[in-house]
């Protein structure tokens, strides 16, 4: 594979970086924007308010590849920041091979036109490195094969620039079996290949994973972290009320990159309200020695009664939710038990209260017994009890990405 790349030096004022993922932009022209666009629009205005003058994209601009949605893309990034557009690195996903007709070569000449950039760009900011690496193809898990020379060259040439400073590479998957969501979404053709480089700092989308879950930054031989996304949520399966949960266009996020000497710090920002939820700590040219951290506490149920109501033919279950629970065991008086996703894909959105509605369960009257779990695994010793729960017939929970979008 030939590829065209781009270099790129830029100096700046101040840098303060954003780093975004996945907007999945259809082509349809119709006059009203839609919930995902509404989205990428809210975070180029949250990232103006945050003072971001570099907009890192980590690809899946496009839900299928078209002139249209890169234009929706180029113009929300005009009108987020009202005109004065800042410095961007963008590359493309999996998506942005998708569907529509032509070769693979067509689809990134249609990217470079529409975005005026290069899928294969090395930046110099500042006098930090970004290195944007585009997937070769549409693979879900092998989309880098044919674009590993030239990455191994580009890393090359950053570990031989005489400083101390981390570098970012940029790709749409993470390298499988790091960050949250890897184990299943990872790519295959990226395993090994930054192992042995502590300066360097992997962003990656794709996945859709929550970064409100502890795993989403990851520590070996290198750092890695996951992006979440701008459109919807999604989580891992096996959960009664889905990967993709309620409301899961609600939660879009994206981190902030705050840069001093050697040394960069990284918060996680809500963006749609421009609320810092969480500061991950501080990058430095030892950031990536030593794995990552469990947490040694195990989640506690507070301790207080829940209560139920009827909907729609079933039950909601409501209760005070648990400091730090990924999801929730439901364990019936009838020996059955099913598993539950927690509302901390929110953030500082999810409500003290945490309100379930029940799935895939027969019709009945039930004691339930609810158990909190956190990101490991860990189950919490006490529970919340909810007496005499009447589901009067079986529902299946039904996946939504956006009120205005199915696929």
């Amino acid at each position: 594979m030939r590829i065209k790349e781009q270099v790129v030096e830029i100096e700046l004022p101040r840098l303060r970086v954003g780093v975004l993922s996945d907007s999945q932009l259809n082509f349809s022209r119709r006059k009203t924007r839609s919930v995902f666009e509404s989205n990428l629009l809210s975070a180029f205005r949250t990232m103006k308010r945050l003072g971001v003058n570099f907009v890192v994209f980590a690809g899946d601009i496009c839900n299928t590849a078209s002139k249209a949605g890169y234009r929706k893309f180029v113009r929300c990034l005009a009108e987020g920041y009202d005109g004065a557009v800042p410095h961007t690195l963008l590359i493309m996903g999996n998506h942005d091979y998708y569907l529509r007709a032509g070769s693979r070569e067509s689809k990134r000449r249609l990217f470079e036109r529409e975005t005026g950039q290069s899928p294969y760009v090395h930046c110099i900011v500042n006098g930090y490195r970004f290195i944007g690496a585009s997937p070769d193809c549409g693979s879900m898990r092998k989309g880098y094969g044919k674009v590993l020379p030239w990455l191994k060259r580009q890393i090359a040439v950053a570990e031989s620039d005489g400083t101390a400073k981390p570098y970012f590479v940029i790709t749409h998957n993470s390298p499988r079996n790091t960050v949250y969501g890897s184990a299943e979404w990872g790519d295959e053709s990226l395993e090994g290949v930054f192992d042995g480089h502590p300066r360097l700092v992997n962003f990656a989308g794709h996945t859709h994973y929550s970064p409100f879950d502890d795993r989403i930054i990851w520590r070996g031989g290198f750092t890695a972290a996951g992006t979440g996304s701008v459109s919807y949520t999604e989580l891992e399966k096996g959960k009664i009320n889905g990967s993709v949960p309620p409301d899961a266009h609600t939660a879009p996020v994206g981190w902030v990159l705050d840069f001093d000497g050697d040394k960069v710090r990284l918060s996680l920002y809500n963006m749609k309200n421009g609320r810092r939820e969480k500061e991950c700590g501080i990058l430095s040219t030892n950031a990536a020695v030593g794995a990552s951290k469990r947490a040694d506490t195990i989640p506690v149920m507070p301790a207080s009664e829940g209560v139920w109501r009827g909907k729609n033919g079933t039950a909601e279950i409501e209760f005070d939710g648990a400091t730090g629970a990924h999801s929730y065991i439901l364990k019936y008086s009838d020996g059955s038990a099913q598993e539950y996703f927690s509302d901390f894909w929110k953030g500082g959105d999810a409500d003290a209260r945490q309100k379930l509605t029940l799935y895939d369960k027969s019709a009945g009257t039930y004691e339930i017994a609810v158990y909190a779990v956190d990101s490991y695994g860990k189950t919490s010793d006490n529970r919340t009890i909810i007496k005499n729960v009447e589901i009067k017939r079986k529902r299946r929970y039904r996946r939504r990405l956006a009120p205005d979008v199915r696929y």
